[in-house]
């Protein structure tokens, strides 16, 4: 039996001190019919010194700074494999990550995407005693688009580390639109489960990087809020028009799938933007909408939240507590680690 090629694609920028060591994990899988594709998204540091090293073993792309979204688009182009697997430059995989992907791919033709859990290191390499997903979480698996149309796309699944993609599957709903610069993952978390079932591997096949050193790399602020709600909505309005072209013309993806901490957020943003670019964040609800099927401990959670807003006396201080709210950050400013 011929098994699939599979493309790993490294993106990365300005990750010098991590990149090798990700090159090295693809380079050392096990799994044999392989190709390895770096993007370098226009570093400025002495990244592209560390991909000549390997220059003999990978495919290495260079393109103009354009943000994640731009690197896996490039990253795409260039993939032959069957099977694409899109790693972060921080991060690293196991030895036997790509061969136990293809062997879940093989148990079942209606798969589109094979997942597996991430062990969380810091940035010295030293574990930090979690993973991601949280191994109490119940990630979802098989056909997810029925869920997907009644509460939408934000279930647990490991990030872009942990993910691996049938190739023709991502070139239905690609290229990743210009305005997701970041947080790109989400795009492909939306799009690809109304394509076919999903699977996940609850074994660590790999290691997230948690740059627990870097405190302003977790907390908030009104330029990571613009592009990371920014990536939530086009990826909301990309699986709306999925829907409402397949399944149901009157789909409405604002009253279907409003989320407490979403709307939060699009409060903080349009209260501090002073007419600065607010990207593709869509404006917030007005406070007579609420959504229909929002529990009472959502409703009064959405009002704490835009009373901490409105109240806060910076931008700063609502970014903070907003953070604390939506626990990205313990109120000391400590990244909060779930030890499960």
């Amino acid at each position: 039996m011929i098994l699939p090629k599979v493309s790993i694609v490294i993106n990365n920028y300005n990750y010098e001190s991590f990149l090798g060591e990700a090159i090295e994990s693809a380079l050392d899988q096990t799994y044999a019919n392989k190709e390895i594709i770096v993007v370098d998204d226009g570093s400025t540091d002495n990244s592209k010194r560390v991909i000549e090293n390997f220059s003999e073993s990978i495919k290495a792309v260079y393109k103009e700074n354009g943000g994640q979204g731009s690197a896996f688009n490039e990253g795409l182009k260039h993939v032959e494999g069957a099977i694409v697997a899109f790693l972060d430059a921080d991060d690293v995989l196991a030895p036997s990550a790509i061969e136990q992907v293809v062997d879940t791919f093989e148990t079942n033709q209606k798969l589109v995407c094979v997942r597996w859990r991430l062990a969380l290191i810091d940035e010295d390499g030293c574990l930090l005693g979690a993973s991601n997903p949280a191994k109490n979480l119940d990630v979802p698996t098989g056909d997810l688009m029925p869920s997907i149309i009644e509460n939408g796309w934000r279930y647990p699944t490991p990030p872009t580390s942990g993910n691996a993609f049938l190739t023709s599957v991502l070139k239905d709903f690609f290229p990743i639109p210009a305005a997701i610069r970041r947080c790109c993952d989400v795009y492909l978390f939306g799009n690809t489960p109304m394509r076919g079932a999903m699977a996940f591997i609850p074994e660590e096949l790999g290691y997230y990087r948690q740059h627990v050193a870097k405190k302003n790399h977790f907390r908030l602020n009104q330029r990571k809020v613009v592009e990371e709600l920014g990536a939530a909505d086009v990826t909301d309005q990309s699986v709306a028009r999925f829907i409402c072209e397949k399944h149901d013309p009157a789909f409405d993806v604002r009253a279907a799938w409003g989320l407490v901490g979403d709307e939060v957020l699009r409060f903080a943003v349009y209260r501090f933007a002073k007419g600065a670019d607010v990207g593709s964040v869509l404006p917030p609800i007005n406070c007579v909408k609420f959504k229909k099927n929002w529990s009472v401990s959502k409703k009064i959670k959405w009002m704490v939240g835009v009373s901490i807003i409105k109240l806060s006396p910076s931008e700063k201080v609502a970014y903070w507590m907003a953070g604390v709210m939506l626990k990205k950050h313990n109120i000391f400013g400590a990244m909060v680690i779930n030890h499960n």
